[in-house]
């Protein structure tokens, strides 16, 4: 009988055991599950949000200093304003170029503001701003580079413009004016050149 029973214990521990080894043999399983999973969902982030990293990575350069690298880069941008003279605006080749051209401010007898007004560049040898003209599109009211609201009745005198440095240009002198050019045809079949104000300074 006590052989027996010896038996009975033996076949339960080894029962036991076997039992634990499975649990552990699953456990060990799910574990790799989990890793492999977390391993798929890292990939899958990384691979399908490149735009994302690149965004935090811009984020971040943008905090430091510019190198003479970036400097440089700047420079060649802003070679590529084409500097030219006030009757080179009506040529069509200049048309969507960012351009820098010299003129004299002037107003026409109505003016219709929203956000923008537009104005008039004479050439600045034409002091009595009565020939052709460029139409001048400047911000209104809103500090450097734009102008004031005008009267309801105005006159010259009235247009009041600041320039790149927040300070009022002169406006019987001439001023350079900044900006991106469209030159297209108007009822007559004409060049009319627009200038849409994008930095204003005078000499």
């Amino acid at each position: 009988m006590s052989k027996a029973k010896t038996s009975d214990k033996s076949k339960d521990k080894t029962t036991k055991v076997n039992v634990e080894d499975k649990e552990v043999v699953k456990a060990k399983e799910k574990g790799k599950t989990i890793r492999t999973i977390i391993i798929v969902v890292v990939v899958l982030i990384v691979v399908s949000s490149p735009l994302w990293i690149c965004g935090g990575c811009a984020t971040i350069m943008s905090f430091l200093p510019k190198t003479d690298e970036d400097t440089s880069d700047d420079e060649e941008k802003e070679d590529e304003v084409v500097n030219i003279t006030f009757d080179e605006a009506f040529d069509e080749s200049n048309s969507t170029e960012i351009v820098e051209v010299e003129g004299l401010l002037g107003i026409p007898t109505s003016v219709y503001c929203m956000s923008t007004c537009t104005i008039r560049l004479y050439d600045k040898d034409d002091t009595d701003r009565k020939s052709t003209y460029i139409r001048l599109v400047i911000d209104l009211n809103d500090g450097r580079n734009s102008m004031d609201q005008l009267p309801s009745m105005y006159q010259l005198s009235d247009l009041k413009v600041q320039d790149q440095d927040g300070n009022y240009v002169d406006i019987s002198k001439p001023v350079t004016i900044k900006g991106k050019l469209i030159v297209e045809k108007d009822d007559e079949g004409d060049w009319e050149p627009r200038l849409n104000a994008d930095r204003i300074w005078q000499e």
